[in-house]
């Protein structure tokens, strides 16, 4: 018994330790871009989410109010180098962590890929990257939401229905 205890100890710790891991790794993302010439840069505070999701978008029907947002953070360039980098450091992001994509949408245009941090049936985070022929952008939204309301989201930020 005593044994079975230690374990679920280190469990406990390695769990901590890796979602540590996994914020930091999307915090260095986004500091290593946000001083950066030739990039926008969008950071909502939790304070201003609390007043956007008061609100109700009537024409999508999408009711902010359900989606518990903590954070949103956008990043976008224009820059060619920028833009390769950006693609590169968020494979590398998304290839260590458990996310899922769960929608993709490709036309002439543009390439959107939506991806989740799921716990259970609440999702933590979502990540939206757009690649167009000549810019690439990427939405960062922290929180507790569910999929439907993710994907109603993800319907509304691509115009589709």
């Amino acid at each position: 018994m005593k044994n079975f205890s230690t374990t679920k100890l280190v469990m406990a710790i390695l769990l901590f330790v890796f979602g540590t891991f996994v914020c930091q790794a999307q915090d260095n993302f986004f500091e290593k871009y946000e001083d950066m010439d030739g990039v926008t840069v969008v950071s909502i505070s939790p304070e201003m989410l609390q007043i956007m999701c008061s609100m109700k978008t009537d024409e999508d029907g999408l009711d902010l109010a359900e989606m518990e947002i903590t954070g949103m953070q956008i990043l976008s360039t224009e820059r060619k180098d920028i833009r390769d980098q950006m693609k590169t450091d968020f494979s590398k992001m998304i290839d260590m962590t458990d996310y899922k994509e769960i929608m993709r949408i490709k036309d002439d245009e543009s390439n959107v890929v939506f991806y989740i941090l799921q716990e259970g049936d609440i999702i933590n985070k979502m990540i939206m990257l757009a690649e167009e022929q000549d810019e690439c952008t990427i939405i960062i939204l922290s929180g507790n939401f569910t999929m439907q309301v993710t994907m109603q989201v993800a319907k509304s930020m691509t115009g589709t229905n």
